[in-house]
């Protein structure tokens, strides 16, 4: 725990086979893993995000949803809601192995396709459809992750009634 931190353990673990009833041969490599593709990645993508925000001297809205006028923007805030619809599905069926997936998959399409695209925007938004996106998977991940979901979500949010993502409503599952 010390080396890779408790939400990767966590996330390890709720993304085994010991969660499906079957023997679990604990791999110290296979945590790293899980380290470096998930927790350190979504870290990284948080702190571009408040670097270049707090750089730009942009300031969020407590307006839900983002402004989409790029098609990156639009093309990740419906990759947001398809990953709300998938956990949701899965976590209400007691499937936290096909839900960590869902977030593995969502955290690498985050990093690797609309954060690389988008370097360099520095326009309100990027910055806001980044936020949407950030708010949604710290609430998404929060059963899985709770305590980086838990820090992402508390430095994001600008709702002075919502103090925890951990009381924070779920977010909608709705059509695409």
């Amino acid at each position: 725990m010390e080396k890779y931190g408790v939400d990767s353990l966590r996330f390890y673990l709720m993304n085994s086979v010991v969660m499906q009833a079957d023997n679990l041969n604990f791999s110290e490599k296979d945590l790293g893993i899980v380290y470096r593709k998930v927790a350190l990645i979504l870290w990284n993508v948080y702190n571009y995000f408040v670097t270049y925000a707090n750089e730009a001297g942009w300031e969020p809205t407590l307006k839900e949803r983002p402004v989409l006028t790029n098609v990156l923007d639009q093309w990740i805030v419906a990759k947001t809601q398809g990953l709300v619809n998938e956990v949701t599905e899965h976590l209400d069926n007691y499937n936290t192995v096909k839900a960590t997936r869902a977030i593995e998959n969502y955290i690498q399409e985050l990093s690797t396709w609309y954060l690389r695209r988008s370097r360099g925007r520095k326009d309100g938004h990027f910055f806001g459809s980044m936020r949407h996106a950030l708010m949604v998977l710290a609430k998404v991940s929060a059963p899985v992750m709770p305590y980086i979901s838990e820090l992402i979500y508390s430095n994001l949010n600008k709702n002075p009634e919502v103090l925890s993502v951990h009381l924070a409503k779920w977010p909608e599952k709705t059509e695409l």
